[in-house]
C-alpha cells in the first residue's frame, strides 16, 4: 500500500533528524538512541550484521510483515537484548499506518500488537524513546482513531522531552482522524503560548477542520490569512461567490469567468507591485486538499473547479494523486459522474496512477448511491485486472450487504466465499 499523506511522511521523517550519524563510540556512551531510521547507517561494529540483517533488510524494503517475522524470530532465539535502541526504534517505526481506509480492523490490530510487543521490550531493555518514537505513536494513535491513547502519549512526551512542530503538528492531525474537533483550537492556543511557532502545515490542519464544521467562508479566511498575497483592496471569498451563483438563474459552464476577483487575491505576489503584501507560506498540495474538503463538503463544485482550473495553475501546484483523489471523492459524492470520470481522464494524461482510494470512490457511487452492484463489482475487477489493485475487504463487505437487502442470497453467498477466502490468508505472525 503507497503512502497516501506526504505530508506526514514529512513530519516523521524530517531533515533536521537526518543529520546524525552513529559511531561505535557514541553508541556506547549513547543512553537514548539517535533516531536513525536508514538500516544503512547502522555500523555492525558493536552489533553482530548476521544477528539483525534480516530485520534490517525488511525495514529497508518497508515490509511490516517481513519486519515482524525478523523481530519475532529474533525474540524467540533469545537475542533481544543484543539488539541496539536504533534496531527496536526501527523495527517500531515500520508499522505505520499508511492510509486508514485501506487496513481492516484485524490488520490495525495486528500492527498495533506489534508496536506494543516492541514498546515493552524497549522498556525491558532501558531503551528511552526519542522525540521521532513519540511523534509516531502520536501518528498511529491518532490514525486509529484512539484518542485516549493520542493524549496518554502526549502527557508522556511532555513529561519526558520536549516537543517539536511536528508533535504538535501530529497532535493537531489527531484530531481530525479521532472527530475531537473542540480539542483543536486548545492545542493550537497552546502550541502558540511554546516555543514552537505554527508553520504552514499547521494551518492545512485548520482549513480541513474548518471545512469539517462546515465552516468554508472560515477555511477561505485561514487561506487568505496565511497563504495569499494581500491586496489593498479586499475581495471576496469562493463561498460568497457560490451563494451569488446559486441566487442566479444562470448556468454557467465554468467557475473561472465568474469568479475572476479571486485572481487578485490568490495569485502569487509580484515583487515589482509595491501594494501587494506576499504571502506568509506557500500553499502546498496538502493546503489545497484542505481547501477542496472544506468545499466539497458544502458540494460547492464550481469552486471545486476553480480550484483545480484557476487556483493550481496559479500558483505552480501540479495535481498529484491526493488532489486528484479529493476531487474524485467529492464529485461521486455530488453524484456528478462526467466530472469524476474528466478527473480519472486527466490523471491518465499526466501519468498520475490511480491507487485504491481512487476506485473506492467510484465505488461507493455504483454500490450505495446508484444500487448498481454490478458495476461496483465490474469496478473491483477492472482494478486487479489493469492495475494489480487488490480490492478492499470493506468492498465485499458493501456487496454482500447491498445483495442481501435486496433478496440476492446466491450472489451474497458467492462473495462471502470469495471474501472469506481472501481474509483468511495469514497476515503474520502471531503477537503472542
Amino acid at each position: 500500500m503507497n503512502r497516501t499523506c506526504s505530508s506526514i511522511r514529512r513530519v516523521l521523517n524530517s531533515s533536521q533528524y537526518d543529520s546524525y550519524t552513529l559511531t561505535s563510540n557514541v553508541l556506547i556512551r549513547r543512553q537514548v538512541h539517535g533516531g536513525v531510521m536508514d538500516p544503512l547507517r547502522l555500523r555492525p561494529s558493536r552489533y553482530p550484521a548476521e544477528l539483525s540483517e534480516k530485520l534490517l533488510t525488511a525495514i529497508r524494503r518497508r515490509k511490516p510483515i517481513k519486519v515482524w517475522e525478523a523481530y519475532e524470530e529474533i525474540s524467540k532465539n533469545g537475542k533481544l537484548k543484543k539488539l541496539s535502541a536504533e534496531h527496536h526504534a526501527m523495527a517500531l517505526r515500520s508499522f505505520q499506518l499508511k492510509n486508514l481506509k485501506a487496513y481492516g480492523p484485524s490488520e490495525i490490530k495486528f500492527y498495533r500488537g506489534c508496536l506494543m510487543y516492541i514498546l515493552e521490550t524497549m522498556k525491558e531493555q532501558n531503551c528511552k524513546l526519542d522525540v521521532r518514537d513519540y511523534n509516531f505513536l502520536l501518528d498511529f494513535y491518532g490514525r486509529s482513531r484512539d484518542w485516549d491513547s493520542v493524549v496518554k502519549c502526549w502527557e508522556e512526551l511532555t513529561q519526558e522531552i520536549q516537543p517539536n512542530e511536528y508533535s504538535y503538528n501530529l497532535y493537531l492531525y489527531a484530531t481530525l482522524h479521532c472527530k475531537k474537533y473542540q480539542e483543536t483550537i486548545k492545542i493550537f492556543n497552546m502550541m502558540k503560548d511554546s516555543d514552537v511557532k505554527p508553520n504552514g502545515f499547521t494551518y492545512d490542519i485548520l482549513i480541513e477542520v474548518q471545512g469539517r464544521l462546515g465552516h468554508s467562508r472560515d477555511a477561505d479566511e485561514i487561506f487568505q490569512t496565511y497563504f495569499a498575497p494581500k491586496p489593498q483592496k479586499k475581495a471576496s471569498f469562493i463561498s460568497s461567490l457560490f451563494h451569488s451563483i446559486q441566487k442566479s438563474t444562470i448556468k454557467y459552464l465554468s467557475f473561472t469567468s465568474l469568479a475572476s476577483p479571486l485572481a487578485s487575491i490568490f495569485s502569487p505576489p509580484n515583487a515589482a507591485d509595491s501594494k501587494v503584501i506576499p504571502a506568509q507560506f506557500k500553499p502546498t498540495v496538502n493546503t489545497f486538499v484542505a481547501l477542496i474538503n472544506a468545499h466539497g463538503r458544502k458540494r460547492n463544485l464550481p469552486g471545486l473547479s476553480y480550484i483545480y482550473n484557476t487556483m493550481l495553475p496559479t500558483y505552480n501546484i501540479k495535481p498529484d494523486i491526493k488532489i486528484y483523489n479529493a476531487l474524485i471523492e467529492w464529485y461521486c459524492r455530488s453524484e456528478n459522474v462526467e466530472l469524476a470520470r474528466k478527473m480519472f481522464v486527466d490523471m491518465g494524461k499526466y501519468d498520475i496512477r490511480p491507487n485504491v482510494t481512487t476506485f473506492q470512490h467510484f465505488f461507493l457511487l455504483e454500490a450505495n448511491k446508484r444500487r448498481r452492484p454490478k458495476a461496483a463489482e465490474d469496478l473491483m475487477n477492472f482494478m486487479k485486472t489493469q492495475y494489480g489493485i487488490q480490492p478492499l475487504f470493506s468492498m465485499y463487505r458493501t456487496l454482500i450487504g447491498v445483495h442481501n437487502k435486496s433478496k440476492r442470497e446466491e450472489e451474497a453467498r458467492r462473495l462471502y466465499r470469495e471474501y472469506m477466502s481472501l481474509k483468511s490468508k495469514p497476515i503474520a505472525g502471531s503477537t503472542k
